[in-house]
């Protein structure tokens, strides 16, 4: 599925059938709810992908990479990949990630 084809619609029809999974992101700073994340059931290759991400992270992009982290190494993955503006890779490359095509992915 492609960015332009999120939609409402889609995005629940994902949910229900079990294809994506959502997860609400929390600040470490004062516990409030910084976006939504939406990840493909199926780990491919060991990779966590990552399908679509809002809010607003209040510049916690490290608090962000750690989450990513962690729900990756908990489904048993070495890695994890999400499609991004370019500018997110000047600000996640400090944690690992490197382009690969039009998508990011850390390993670790």
């Amino acid at each position: 599925m492609s960015p332009e084809d999120y939609t409402a619609k889609t995005i629940a029809l994902g949910l229900q059938c079990r294809k994506l999974e959502m997860f609400f992101v929390h600040s470490d700073t004062d516990n409030c709810l910084m976006g939504i994340v939406i990840v493909y059931s199926e780990d491919i290759d060991n990779n966590l992908l990552v399908m679509g991400a809002a809010g607003d992270v209040n510049n916690e992009w490290e608090m962000l990479d750690k989450d990513y982290t962690e729900l990756a190494k908990s489904r048993g993955c070495t890695s994890y990949e999400f499609r991004a503006r370019r500018g997110f890779l000047r600000t996640f490359k400090k944690y690992g990630m490197v382009e690969k095509y039009t998508v990011m992915r850390k390993t670790f």
